[in-house]
């Protein structure tokens, strides 16, 4: 099992740390990631991982929520381009994320009306709350005490304005996106971070180069920058330039040292390393 446990030497250790980090969780990409094979698996980190796959998996477009949102609320780019298609994902992230709902029965909802229709006739399995059903208030990790369905009726109304954002925005240009997410009640860094990299992740945004990646990084100064430090990439203190220089190079490593096969199971881009930088992060914490 890689040591994960303190901060790298050097920048060379970092690296070849990381790569045996993918590498040791490769098979859950290449087996499936819900295969029955990983509970029994020789690998500590394998193990843990298989536990809270949403929440650990460092193969971004693998993770079992984010693949359910795939086919059905990113399945179509041009209702990404509608009120629609934005409020469904700013209901996912701020709303539904880690729930029952968002793993088992995740849907497109047209408008409010829908969802509100949707809500009142729903029916949660096994006596669940209709709060427990819909909402996971841990599901970044810390609880999320304001975490609710009553900011659907505000999602919907700020959806408005995406039409108008995308004109002004023809590139997308993914930091403008960043922050005028962040406009949304109870989305945060965090949350306007993953629904970024969840179209970049459909092609309804183009994919950063790896140094707007690594400014992405620096600026959102979230899990990833704190990979970065972990694995000595960085300094604690490092300025953007120095960030962006960690992870191009970090990048520029395994682009060259992981294989191509390996790279396309586990869907490997710009935005999968920074995802993978911050549970790299998580899983530094005792097994």
């Amino acid at each position: 099992n890689p040591d994960l446990s303190h901060t790298k030497s050097s920048p060379q250790e970092g690296h070849e740390t990381f790569k045996d980090f993918i590498l040791e969780l490769l098979p859950m990409a290449n087996e499936g990631i819900t295969s029955p094979n990983h509970q029994q698996s020789s690998s500590a980190l394998i193990q843990k991982v298989q536990k809270r796959l949403d929440f650990l998996l460092p193969f971004r477009s693998l993770a079992p929520t984010f693949v359910m949102a795939k086919s059905t609320i990113l399945s179509n780019q041009e209702r990404l381009n509608t009120r629609a298609g934005l409020f469904n994902l700013v209901a996912f992230r701020g709303v539904f994320y880690g729930s029952y709902f968002a793993k088992t029965d995740l849907r497109y909802f047209a408008d409010l009306a829908a969802w509100k229709c949707h809500y009142c006739d729903a029916v949660p399995p096994d006596n669940m709350t209709k709060e427990a059903y819909y909402i996971n208030k841990n599901c970044y990790g810390t609880a999320q005490a304001k975490r609710s369905v009553d900011v659907m009726n505000s999602y919907w109304e700020m959806a408005s304005g995406w039409q108008s954002h995308l004109n002004g925005n023809i590139s997308r240009d993914p930091l403008r996106l960043f922050e005028f997410f962040k406009t949304f009640k109870n989305i945060g860094d965090l949350s306007a971070l993953l629904m970024v990299g969840d179209l970049a992740d459909v092609g309804f945004i183009p994919n950063f180069e790896p140094k707007q990646m690594g400014k992405f990084v620096f600026q959102a100064n979230k899990g990833a920058r704190d990979g970065l430090h972990h694995l000595g990439l960085i300094s604690s203190k490092a300025d953007e330039a120095q960030v962006v220089q960690g992870f191009v190079d970090l990048h520029t490593f395994l682009e060259v040292e992981l294989e191509s096969e390996a790279k396309e199971s586990i869907g490997y881009s710009v935005w999968m390393l920074e995802h993978a930088l911050c549970k790299y992060k998580r899983l530094l914490k005792p097994r």
